[in-house]
């Protein structure tokens, strides 16, 4: 007997340390409202495990299976991460328009600019022009 409880504190602590939370978790757990951890090593999570060999680990009617929830959100996680990479490669396109429309309107203000120095240069001109012929 004594070596029961041995066992069953070992696994109850293996299954603590290296569980998963169970995303549907046991009637027990749910009863009192603890974090139902299972392992695939035991059959019952590590609360029904801690509580010892006659207390039965029971899963609501009609589940779905441990390995069918983590596929589920295993492909939860793959489908938003390839949203985020879409969001990214998006945000990536608008950027990069940005910057084009950035570097045009520069482009066009240093042209602006330039033809107003044009300008300034050609009446400074003609302005010393009409000083010269004054004298």
């Amino acid at each position: 007997m004594p070596s029961s409880g041995v066992s069953s504190r070992k696994l109850y602590q293996l299954i603590e340390r290296e569980g998963f939370e169970s995303l549907i978790p046991c009637l027990r757990c749910v009863a009192q409202n603890k974090t139902c951890i299972r392992s695939d090593r035991s059959y019952r999570c590590a609360g029904c495990n801690r509580a010892g060999g006659t207390v039965k680990c029971e899963m609501p009617k009609e589940s779905f299976t441990d390995a069918e929830w983590r596929r589920l959100l295993s492909s939860q996680t793959s489908l938003e991460d390839e949203e985020e990479k879409i969001l990214l490669a998006q945000q990536e396109i608008l950027l990069k328009k940005r910057a084009g429309d950035f570097i045009a309107r520069d482009y066009k203000e240093i042209a602006e600019l330039e033809e107003l120095e044009r300008r300034e240069a050609e009446e400074l001109q003609r302005l010393e022009d009409e000083r010269l012929e004054s004298e």
